[in-house]
């Protein structure tokens, strides 16, 4: 279940990140921003990365930290994408 709530998460981020990307904006992360058009694949490998180690380390409740900045980060995004329009 907790497994689930981070993968949502991680795809509500990429989603409001592609439209923000559409909109014209600007990414916030200076990781991706280097990354140029590989972002997303470096987004979902470190995205990727965190799960793994959160559960064969045991600290499940990391993805749940994880989730939450993930939805803040989509927040950040519609709020952005509002703006913009």
């Amino acid at each position: 279940m907790i497994l689930a709530l981070y993968l949502v998460a991680v795809g509500l981020d990429v989603a409001t990140t592609i439209v923000a990307r559409r909109a014209g904006l600007r990414e916030g992360n200076p990781v991706l921003r280097i990354a140029g058009r590989w972002w997303l694949p470096v987004r979902l490998a470190f995205a990727a990365a965190i799960a793994v180690i959160a559960i064969s380390s045991g600290a499940e409740w990391t993805l749940v930290v994880a989730a939450a900045l993930y939805i803040a980060v989509a927040a950040w995004n519609v709020v952005q994408i509002v703006r913009a329009a």
